[in-house]
This record gives C-alpha cells, sequence and structure tokens, in this order.
C-alpha cells in the first residue's frame, strides 16, 4: 500500500513546492518550506522525476540559492534528455532564467508565466 500511495504523495509534494516557490503573492511564498518538500518528493523519487526536480530548482531560486537551483535545473535537463522528454527545450530555457538568477513565477496561480529578477 505504501508504494501505491507513493505517487501521489510525491505530486502532493511537488504541487505544494511549487506553490510556496512560484506563487506571485509575496504573501504566500515560503520558499525554505519548499525547499524542504521538494527535496523529500526528489528522495522519493531517486532524483530522476523531472517535474519534481523543476520545483526543487523553482524553490532553491526562490530561496535566493542560485548554485543549487542551476544543480537541480541541469539534472532535471539531463533527465529529460535521457528519457527523450519533449520539454528539452522549455527546461533549458528555465535553466538558463536560473544561471541570471531570475526567479519563476507562476502566474497561471492567477493568471500567466512570468521570469521575474530577483
Amino acid at each position: 500500500l505504501a508504494l501505491e500511495s507513493r505517487p501521489a504523495a510525491v505530486d502532493a509534494l511537488r504541487w505544494s513546492a511549487w506553490i510556496l516557490a512560484a506563487h506571485p503573492d509575496d504573501e504566500l511564498r515560503r520558499p525554505g518550506d519548499a525547499v524542504l518538500l521538494a527535496r523529500r518528493a526528489a528522495e522519493l523519487t531517486a532524483y530522476r522525476n523531472i517535474e519534481v526536480l523543476t520545483a526543487l530548482a523553482v524553490a532553491h531560486m526562490a530561496s535566493g540559492e542560485f548554485a543549487e537551483a542551476i544543480a537541480a535545473g541541469e539534472k532535471a535537463l539531463r533527465q529529460a534528455t535521457q528519457d527523450g522528454n519533449p520539454d528539452v527545450g522549455n527546461l533549458q530555457v528555465n535553466l538558463d532564467a536560473y544561471r541570471r538568477h531570475l526567479r519563476i513565477v507562476d502566474e497561471t496561480l492567477s493568471g500567466g508565466m512570468v521570469r521575474q529578477g530577483r
């Protein structure tokens, strides 16, 4: 049963981390908590889930942990390339944003997605 519920737990951790890291409302953003949640999801997926690695990178960016964000973004890009995932282009764009220290803000939580400077 624990293994059967694991994907749901990973999704819940990833989505919660994403919201806490990328929400456009500063009062709802909690980057430190986002990093903890995303890191746990990454551990549960052996650091091989592209969406989880992306959430981890975004959480690190929101926390000002640029080297960690870049490392997670690079890992996501490598995994996507290895898997033949069609999101490679988007992951490269995100990685470029991390390298420029642009925080990801998901306006779809209240509108559309943008990349912002610190």
